[in-house]
């Protein structure tokens, strides 16, 4: 009997800028991701850091992608597990979401306006 030792998924994430301002969207796309075994991979991101108190802020929490919207100023923490079934590797991104410039900001439940 032959025993196989199986490898843990190797996550790759195409990043995209990790740095804008209130409103923007960050994509993050983990297709180049890869198991040395074939394994079926399993996709779970989640949003670890927000600030605010809405985290229903990625587009899709199972696939293979997602979309983060930013709703208010601050850090952003996005992590993505991938398992195939027996192993599981994770990855952590951060983003840093800057006040607009002009216009109107939030922080928390508070809002603001540089403009008059």
């Amino acid at each position: 009997i032959t025993v196989t030792a199986n490898t843990p998924p190797q996550i790759s994430i195409a990043l995209p800028v990790l740095t804008g301002i209130v409103g923007e969207t960050f994509s993050f796309d983990a297709s180049a991701t890869q198991d040395i075994d074939n394994d079926t991979l399993g996709y779970l991101w989640n949003l670890d850091v927000f600030p605010g108190i809405n985290n229903n802020l990625l587009s899709s929490a199972n696939a293979v992608s997602t979309v983060l919207s930013t709703d208010i100023y601050g850090t952003y923490q996005v992590s993505l597990n991938v398992t195939d079934g027996l192993e599981l590797s994770t990855q952590q991104l951060t983003v840093e979401v800057l006040p607009a410039r002009f216009g109107s900001a939030r922080f928390g439940n508070h809002a603001w306006s540089l403009n008059q």
